[in-house]
């Protein structure tokens, strides 16, 4: 093995080379050390701008982040409210109307409807185009195979009556005869155990 004081001579001289062949390369690309100062001092300046440049730029994309969220409306938040709740279940009423009767005259209209069940709740509305009076009697209700779901009239007030089943109702339409100028009434209901009488009423 080498003694110490050889391998410091050895280290010696190959730091002797390193620099030599260091300042040969500078002299060999910029001729001298000055233009090689100037060379570093420029990257270190243009590096030190360019990190400059890239901190501004982040700090404006974060101050406009900022404004656009201060320039966003505020969204309300929706409250929950839990629905209402009853011990005792709505039950809606059920039943069929089986036959139905017709009679009028040149100033009322008849309508007699044979049923099972006992409607609960009637609600009665006009339409003005076209003229129509009608009924709905709320609940799980039908018209049975003897009931024709549209009748035309040729003469009387009542031009045509019209049956109309849904989910939660049976309504029934009566389309008021085109050119009638008297006022027509709402249906008068008249209830009992197995017939539904409605009258309506041209009043002069």
């Amino acid at each position: 093995m080498l003694r110490p004081s050889l391998r410091r001579a050895y280290w010696f001289c190959f730091f002797i080379w390193f620099t030599a062949i260091g300042c040969l390369f500078v002299a060999t690309v910029w001729g001298n050390f000055d233009d090689f100062l100037q060379y570093l001092n420029r990257n270190f300046a243009t590096t030190e701008a360019t990190l400059s440049e890239d901190i501004r730029q982040d700090v404006i994309k974060a101050e406009k982040l900022v404004i656009n969220e201060i320039q966003q409306p505020v969204q309300p938040t929706p409250l929950l409210v839990p629905p209402e709740t009853s011990s005792k279940p709505l039950k809606l009423s059920k039943g069929i109307v089986l036959r139905t009767n017709y009679s009028f005259t040149e100033s009322s209209f008849e309508a007699d409807l044979t049923i099972t069940g006992s409607p609960k709740e009637i609600r009665q509305f006009k339409v003005t185009s076209p003229p129509t009076t009608a009924i709905d009697i709320m609940g799980n209700w039908k018209y049975g195979p003897e009931v024709i779901n549209y009748t035309r009239f040729e003469s009387g007030i009542i031009q045509s009556i019209i049956f109309g089943m849904h989910k939660d109702k049976l309504r029934v339409v009566f389309r008021i005869r085109e050119g009638e100028t008297r006022k027509i009434s709402l249906p008068l209901i008249t209830r009992n155990k197995k017939e539904l009488k409605l009258k309506i009423i041209a009043e002069d």
